[in-house]
């Protein structure tokens, strides 16, 4: 598994791929709903931060159960690249007035989500041509008490950049990945918008003393593009 690409390339792959998953009759209306919006972000001095009710590196998948809802999807997501992560996926959330779809990543290390793809009850591939693992009984019930590492969240409704400044200020970093993906960075909230010109918005939420996890690999996807271009002469 290649730990490095995972949290942001492969990260987004998952968590899309996720969204990309046709929704069953059972996920008709909103299954999860919450009071606090999407720049409504707790952090302490600790570096830690809550979103959504979720204290990130602390919530328990139970936990997180229990306060979103059972009317889910929880799956291992691995693409072509053998990029995978252990994702809870809600097809219909709202937030406040804000319709979405929202990812919980669960923290788990490559050699177990490795030993869990193996003991999977079953797999299919899903339209975006990754493979999703249905976890065995027994690991279903060994992660409960497992945290959530990272959520994703990805509105229903077109944001503009403009309203992404004035909900949650000035970036401090913004970084350009291509044409189409532009990363707004506040490490101080553990927070990366992805606008992209192709594509929903996605809002990645991880507790501020982790967020190197999500800001270096887009630096380093930066700088390559740099590169490329300056060698084709763009």
């Amino acid at each position: 598994m290649k730990t490095l690409s995972y949290w942001i390339l492969g990260f987004i792959f998952i968590a899309l791929s996720f969204v990309l998953l046709k929704p069953s009759p059972k996920d008709e209306g909103f299954v999860a709903a919450v009071k606090q919006l999407p720049w409504d972000i707790q952090t302490n001095e600790y570096g830690g931060s809550r979103v959504f009710g979720i204290d990130l590196g602390q919530t328990t998948v139970n936990q997180a159960l229990n306060l979103l809802g059972e009317d889910h999807d929880l799956a291992i997501i691995s693409d072509q690249q053998d990029n995978a992560g252990l994702e809870i996926y809600y097809s219909h959330f709202r937030s406040g007035p804000f319709n979405a779809k929202l990812i919980l990543s669960v923290d788990v290390n490559n050699l177990l989500l490795e030993t869990m793809i193996n003991r999977a009850s079953n797999s299919e591939y899903i339209d975006s041509g990754a493979r999703k693992f249905s976890l065995s009984p027994e690991d279903l019930s060994h992660i409960q008490e497992f945290t959530i590492k990272a959520i994703t969240l990805v509105p229903s409704a077109n944001l503009s950049e403009a309203t992404i400044i004035d909900r949650f200020g000035e970036a401090a970093k913004v970084i350009q990945i291509d044409a189409q993906t532009t990363h707004f960075l506040y490490p101080g909230k553990g927070l990366d918008v992805a606008l992209n010109k192709d594509a929903k918005e996605a809002f990645q939420y991880i507790a501020p003393i982790d967020f190197k996890i999500l800001s270096d690999p887009l630096e380093a996807a930066a700088s390559s593009e740099k590169v490329g271009n300056e060698k084709s002469g763009k």
